[in-house]
Order: C-alpha cells, then structure tokens, then sequence
C-alpha cells in the first residue's frame, strides 16, 4: 500500500524555458528541485544527448555547437521522473574558453594539501594560461595561488600559512587572444591549525663582521635557505639602540648581497640586522658596525689673474679658478704664478660649507718682490734726508 501512495514531485526548474537559443561557449546552470512524498532520499542523473556526466541537483553546462538535449532523471529507486530542455548551439568566432573547477565544489572540509582539478578547453587553441585564486572573505579580497600556469587540470595546494576559515576559490582561463571565462566555487572549510608548525628560514651574515668597521659603498652578504624550499625575502635595516629600526632596503630577493651607501647615515655605531622571510616565519640575525666615513668640504678658489697654481700644504691640486674638495680640518693655501709674488693663507673646511676665496696677486717690480722694492726706496730716502741734514750743518 506504500509503494502505491509513494510518488516523486519536481518542485521546481531552471531554467523554466524547454527549449534555449545560445552561442558556443556560453554557460547554462540548470536547477532542479524534487520531494519525495515519503521524505526519502533522491538521486539525480544529468544526460546530456542520452550519455550520463554528473551526479547532483545542480549543473553547469557549457555550451557546444549543434543541437542537444539536456535531461534530469530523478528517482528514490522505485519511482523515476525526468525534465529534458532542448538547446540550439550555434558557433561563433574568437569564442572564449571553456573552464569548470572540479575540485573544490564547495562543501568540503580539509586541512593537509589540496589537489585542486579543473577542464578548461578552447575551440582555437590549446595553448590557455590559468590563474588560481581563494578567497577568506567571500570575494572581497583575492590570494593568488596560481598565475598564468600552464593548463595541466591539476594544482597542489600547499595549506601551510592559510589561516582556519572559510574561503571560495576561482579560477581563470586565458587564450592568446586575451579572451577569458572564469568559474567560482561555493565556500569550503580549511583548517590548517592541526598541521606540523613551519620551520623558520636558516640565515647567517657574511659580512660585515660584528664590530667591523664601514665606510663608502659596503657590499652587504648573508647566505639564507628554507628546510622546506619556500621562497624567501630579506629585509635589511639599522638601528641606534637596536629598539627602533630604519629601513635600509625591504623584500630584498635572496641573491646573498645588497650593496649600502653607509655615507647615507651618519658616522658612529649602528646595529645591522637582516631578517629572512619565508612567508610563514621569520629569523632575525644582527650585528654592531662602526660606520666610520671621512667628513669632507669644498672651497672654490679664484685669482687675479687666473691659472695660478693651488698649493695645498705643499700639494698641486690644480690652478684657479677652481672648487677643490678636502677633508674637513685647516689647511695651508698657496697660490703661485710665474712674475706675481706667491700668496698663503690658513684655511679652514667645515662640513656642509661652501666658502669661496678670492687672491690678488702682486706682480713682481724687475723680478723682485714689490714689498722689497718699497723697503728700498724707504731706506734710500732715509739716507738722501741724512745726507742732506749733514750739508745744511756745515
């Protein structure tokens, strides 16, 4: 008497049209609702022109050429009903390619590596590129898994670094043409907090040593690697009391040197760290340098008349007019030139200074100095006013 009363209803459909009209590569999702009168448990078997490809309530189809029929076969195993639609397939030109995520549907719940699947196909090539994404927040924000990687069907995902949460995945399917067709999970679970902690990176600095001594352009070198082969980053910085850290170069790639300009900073000491990052953990390895760079100063010197030799404490730096750069402190200036008398001054060069000096040089009177030339003529009047005091006595 059961079996007689029993019957399977279909609720509802979609879509609700028997017949569609579509272009190829187009995606349809049918939908089909079904109770049976005794609460039992139903099964349902899609058909596409008679031959069974998936198992579910729910189906994304994608769209071939011609003309096919799509068929819904419901049943509690006794009793059977079936909704079928009818599609018009026509071709079109630079069609976009076709992609289904086969694994995760959604619903699922995992915690160690995943092996993401997936069909995608284009009419034109075969040559597609394919982006993996997953998402914690519904869509809002994107984590890239996979960028433009070759079209295998099959990506492992490594969990380690993904907090527990729920998250939906997409992925993305481009020809050369640019053309792209993309599909998106419904929410799964992952859960990563029983999993085997990450090891930290291993790292060691090269260079400097601990208390060495810096100046100019110092080539910074380290040697850093992953236990587990996960790529890792390195963040350079320097610091006065090793408390407060100023940036000396951020996600470095792990090429093992960065060449630093230490006349970037002021002379004294410093403490140097590196920080290795594998995404996951972080070691931090640190060392106090004395960053010991000679202060310099420039002057520009000129001269009436120009060309005369800079001599510097008794070096040649060249002829004026010229700027000449020296290491802060004082010095001795001369200018010399052939027929003038030489000119010297002390001089004093300051960091971050720019004086200028200006010479005018006494040409020589007969090859002799000008100043003992006036002392001549002074004595030689002198002794005219003697001889003349001497004559007007007698």
């Amino acid at each position: 008497m059961g079996d007689v009363d029993r019957n399977v209803t279909l609720v509802s459909y979609t879509p609700e049209k028997g017949e569609l009209e579509l272009k190829e590569g187009m995606q349809v999702i049918f939908n089909v609702s079904a109770v049976q009168s005794d609460g039992g448990e139903l099964h349902y078997i899609w058909k596409v022109d008679g031959k069974d490809v998936v198992s579910d309530s729910s189906w994304r189809y994608i769209s071939t050429s011609g003309t096919h029929i799509i068929e819904v076969v419901v049943s509690d195993g006794k009793i059977t009903v079936s909704k079928d639609w009818t599609l018009h397939v026509s071709t079109q030109e630079n069609r976009p390619p076709q992609v289904e995520l086969l694994s995760p549907k959604g619903g699922e719940e995992f915690s160690g590596d995943y092996l993401i699947t997936w069909r995608a196909i284009d009419p034109e090539s075969e040559n597609l590129k394919i982006d993996l994404k997953a998402s914690p927040d519904g869509g809002k924000t994107w984590v890239s898994l996979l960028d433009k990687g070759e079209n295998t069907g099959e990506f492992l995902w490594s969990l380690q670094g993904f907090p527990d949460g729920n998250y939906t995945l997409k992925i993305v399917a481009e020809d050369p043409a640019g053309l792209k067709s993309e599909d998106i999970s419904s929410v799964f679970t992952v859960r990563t907090s029983t999993l085997a902690p990450t090891l930290p990176p291993l790292l060691e600095i090269l260079f400097p040593a601990d208390g060495q001594r810096l100046e100019g352009i110092e080539e910074i070198s380290w040697k850093a690697s992953d236990p587990e082969s996960r790529e890792i980053s390195v963040d350079i910085e320097y610091s006065l009391d090793s408390k407060n850290w100023a940036m000396i170069a951020e996600d470095e790639a792990n090429d093992g040197s960065y060449l630093w300009d230490t006349t970037q900073v002021p002379n004294g000491r410093y403490f140097l760290r590196l920080v290795a990052d594998n995404g996951v953990e972080k070691t931090i390895k640190l060392v106090e340098v004395l960053v010991d760079n000679e202060l310099l100063g420039k002057v520009f010197i000129s001269s009436d008349p120009p060309g005369c030799d800079i001599m510097i404490n008794g070096q040649l730096y060249g002829k004026t007019n010229k700027e000449v750069e020296l290491p802060v402190g004082t010095y001795k200036l001369s200018l010399v030139r052939g027929g003038y008398l030489d000119w010297s001054k002390d001089i004093t060069i300051s960091p971050g200074e720019n004086p200028a000096i200006n010479a005018r040089l006494l040409p020589l009177i007969f090859g002799i100095s000008p100043y003992y030339v006036i002392l001549l003529v002074g004595i030689s009047f002198l002794a005219l006013l003697a001889i003349i005091s001497r004559f007007k006595k007698k």
